[in-house]
């Protein structure tokens, strides 16, 4: 709590993080830190200007001096820094939308106050360790989800393979957190043997959803394109390319149901387009293949992007620093076809400039890590700033 803007011996968001971190080192919060993430909010009041924080221990994706996992507290803004001011007569969507957060952080605190009492004793007593690591959805069901595991700390931490039991059976699975996806359009271009088999989509609370789809493993073969690139001769990635062309013919040919929306973003004021799909993001990381008896197999995935060519559009904030994009693919224009095309053809480019932009300027060695190559700029604050525990 601070007078005003500016005022006092340090910045409000900073002091909050310090607050929780403080919090932590305490020895009586022992239990808690060892069977939680230990959430909580931070409430910045700043002169007459409110924000709302959320507070969270993680892990951090570097090890200690001794080698073991680094704990570190999060702090990330739930709202903006919000003036308080009675705006009723002028503005009273916007007072609305102060009393809407307001009475959010309310009934959140109720929750946090049950989860405190309840559910911390009861991961003690099962003795339950390491819970913040994992999302809520596979930590709360660990009889489905067996042995959940992050694919890659260093480069995204939405992606886990896991062992799903099915009761008579179990299979290896990829499960990956979403906020937008082309589900449709994953699950055409399933049927017609080109993508991983998409199994269950869960929504979860926050706008989130929960896939789990088959995991295409290097154990069984797979790889991307992208590591693919430099181990096969010309006449062997020639064979490839041709094969991936082929599959997106195939698949492009393919239309959306005429009862199911793509799952992708409309372009504003869209008309019904041709009911054809295009991915968005046809780098050489989301293509997975493998020869089996002399000949290619192909399959594409991270359909975040996917939807109906014509009709809905790329996101917002784009990575244009680091990557080429086709013509006429940027930040809100539509989908189109010969966007996917273009990046198949530009594949097996040799110059050094031009190879690292369709590429993306990653490797991936099988699907879950080639899920996570980034494909939007992540231009956020940077608000999760690590605080480590000691």
């Amino acid at each position: 709590m601070q007078n005003e803007v500016g005022a006092g011996s340090g910045d409000a968001y900073i002091q909050c993080s310090a607050s929780h971190v403080y919090c932590l080192k305490d020895a009586t919060n022992a239990v808690v830190s060892d069977h939680s993430c230990c959430p909580a909010f931070g409430i910045e009041i700043v002169g007459p200007n409110l924000r709302v924080n959320a507070l969270a221990l993680s892990i951090a994706s570097i090890a200690s001096k001794q080698g073991q996992p680094l704990q570190v507290a999060v702090t990330e803004p739930l709202t903006t820094l919000m003036h308080i001011f009675d705006v009723c007569t002028y503005n009273p969507d916007y007072l609305l939308s102060v009393a809407r957060v307001l009475k959010a952080l309310v009934m959140a605190l109720h929750n946090f106050n049950s989860f405190y009492q309840t559910r911390i004793p009861e991961f003690r007593d099962s003795n339950i360790t390491g819970f913040q690591q994992l999302p809520y959805a596979l930590a709360e069901n660990p009889s489905r989800f067996q042995q959940p595991r992050l694919l890659n700390p260093e480069t995204k931490m939405t992606i886990f393979t896991a062992i799903e039991n099915l009761g008579d059976r179990t299979r290896p699975v990829l499960c990956k957190f979403v906020r937008r996806y082309g589900e449709q359009v994953h699950r055409v271009w399933a049927d017609k043997g080109h993508a991983p088999a998409l199994y269950e989509v869960i929504n979860l609370v926050g706008g989130w959803q929960l896939l789990v789809m088959e995991y295409l493993s290097d154990g069984d073969k797979w790889n991307s394109v992208d590591a693919l690139q430099s181990s096969l001769s010309s006449a062997q990635f020639s064979a490839l390319r041709d094969a991936i062309l082929s599959a997106v013919a195939v698949v492009h040919a393919a239309p959306l149901s005429n009862d199911s929306s793509s799952g992708g973003s409309r372009a504003h004021g869209s008309r019904a387009g041709s009911g054809l799909t295009a991915h968005g993001d046809l780098r050489a990381p989301n293509i997975m293949a493998r020869c089996a008896n002399g000949s290619w197999e192909v399959r594409f995935i991270d359909f975040d992007w996917a939807g109906e060519a014509g009709v809905d559009t790329y996101p917002y904030f784009m990575n244009h620093l680091s990557l080429q994009w086709p013509p006429g693919a940027s930040d809100g224009e539509v989908l189109q076809q010969q966007h996917d095309r273009w990046w198949v053809e530009s594949l097996g480019v040799t110059s050094g400039t031009s190879r690292r932009q369709a590429r993306g300027g990653t490797r991936s060695k099988q699907h879950a890590t080639a899920e996570t190559q980034p494909a939007t700029l992540r231009r956020r604050r940077q608000t999760t700033r690590g605080n480590a525990i000691s």
